[in-house]
């Protein structure tokens, strides 16, 4: 095994003394990293990344290996942050996506170090999508039909075809009789083709056409309190992204989401702190149809992508948020966050963030990563940096694979979007990313009563 960070500075033992330890693993953990890191823990993390900035955040980082290539990464995914886990002191531990599709590992690791987070057989009921379904509809909400065998499911594309152990988008299709035939021919070899018995690797989802959003929750003991919605950004082409592929957010004021939407989303989360005893912070994918109805997609019980826009807008602390929510004790806030919140206050608050994948294979070269720290310096936006997830000098970015993630805080959703498509464009020309195609800003029109997004679906 092999660590990204083998020699931890002076400052950095001083950090290991001075804070308790805090251990984050899953696919991506820099967000929920920096925050504890500002929040007063010493933080040790596993990922798939091991970003440049993550590593400023960590006392100590191991990459985990994956599509990114076996260069400076030691095992596999997911089984590698649990060995990774293994290397990092005493101490409670969190999970990020995708980790909720590996319950079994969730509960090897809370095996040895407490949990602060839902259990794998939480996860595991939660997470049940005819278990979820009739819960939903018990409550008066609205969930999409959802089967386990395609036998019955209609060939048209009104239906989507989902991997369960997947995250972001990745690997949905239209379920058409081109996917049903790839499909029968893929899994030929271990399925009775298009039977009635369940298929375990994947589910059936009628599509929802309206808008896509995110809920997010905090859950402990048996109640929940919404405290961030955030419009869902999915299958952009200026962010090179796939069909499907979540790749960034906008956050929207609470008091701009209408009050019958609100009161929707605090039933089903009541419901979901209280028959599903989910705790911490827990995002839920949802759609508004076009009935203006809220159609419950996804329950993901661990902190998401979406989150970090909510500790830029408000000054909060997603770290200290979910582990209070867990039952565990936190480090004294730190001396900024006070000055955080003020600035929060009295500046524009709509926070943006888009994620740039790689159009072709990217080498990020010394000369590179300068010009991409130049552009952040640039952009410079007071206590929060512009760029995140920046690859490290010496990778080579597969294509389809997440080059960075960006940031923009303007005074309207429209504002906050035409910022990120013109520093994406910007960003394409230092990656060489460009492919001959004109990016086509992302239009976004703002209703009074609720700001709503140009058509994505889920």
């Amino acid at each position: 095994m092999s660590s990204v960070r083998d020699k931890p500075s002076e400052r950095q033992y001083e950090m290991t003394f001075a804070r308790p330890p805090l251990i984050l693993v899953g696919a991506s953990v820099r967000s929920l990293a920096q925050s504890a890191q500002k929040a007063g823990w010493s933080v040790y993390a596993a990922d798939l990344f091991g970003d440049h900035d993550l590593l400023a955040s960590t006392v100590r980082s191991e990459r985990i290996g994956d599509v990114l290539g076996p260069d400076q990464a030691f095992s596999t995914y997911p089984t590698g942050l649990a060995c990774a886990a293994k290397l990092f002191p005493c101490g409670p531990w969190c999970y990020t996506g995708a980790l909720e599709n590996y319950p079994d590992l969730i509960d090897s690791i809370a095996a040895n170090r407490p949990l602060a987070g839902n259990s794998g057989s939480t996860v595991t009921r939660v997470r049940d999508s005819t278990q979820l379904a009739r819960a939903i509809q018990d409550a008066g909400l609205l969930f999409p039909q959802t089967h386990t065998s395609p036998s019955a499911v209609s060939t048209d594309g009104s239906f989507l075809i989902k991997p369960i152990a997947s995250a972001g988008g990745r690997g949905i299709k239209r379920w058409t009789v081109q996917a049903a035939t790839d499909y029968a021919l893929r899994y030929s070899s271990d399925l009775e083709s298009l039977s009635d018995s369940p298929h375990p690797r994947h589910v059936w989802q009628q599509w929802i056409e309206g808008d896509s959003y995110s809920a997010a929750f905090a859950c402990s003991r048996g109640t929940a309190r919404l405290f961030a919605v955030s419009q869902q950004l999915t299958g952009l082409e200026w962010c090179a992204a796939a069909t499907h592929a979540y790749c960034g957010s906008v956050a929207l004021p609470l008091a701009d989401v209408p009050i019958q939407i609100q009161r929707q989303l605090n039933e089903l989360g009541s419901l979901l702190a209280g028959r599903f005893d989910l705790i911490g912070l827990v995002g839920v994918a949802c759609v508004i149809n076009s009935k203006q109805e809220l159609v419950i997609i996804e329950i993901n019980p661990r902190p998401t992508a979406s989150m970090e826009l909510w500790e830029r807008s408000t000054g909060g602390s997603l770290a200290t948020t979910h582990l209070r929510a867990c039952g565990f004790s936190t480090p004294p806030p730190a001396a900024m966050s006070e000055g955080l919140r003020q600035r929060a206050a009295t500046m524009p608050q709509i926070w943006s963030k888009s994620i740039l994948f790689a159009r072709h294979d990217c080498e990020i070269t010394v000369g590179l990563f300068d010009r991409l720290l130049r552009l952040g310096q640039q952009w410079a936006d007071g206590d929060w940096p512009p760029l995140a997830d920046l690859p490290r000098p010496a990778q080579v970015i597969p294509a389809g694979a997440p080059l960075l993630t960006l940031f923009a805080r303007e005074d309207s959703c429209t504002a906050a979007i035409e910022t990120l498509t013109a520093r994406t464009q910007l960003l394409e020309d230092v990656f060489g990313n460009a492919d001959g195609r004109v990016n086509q800003p992302f239009s976004l029109p703002q209703p009074d009563a609720f700001p709503l997004p140009a058509k994505n679906t889920a």
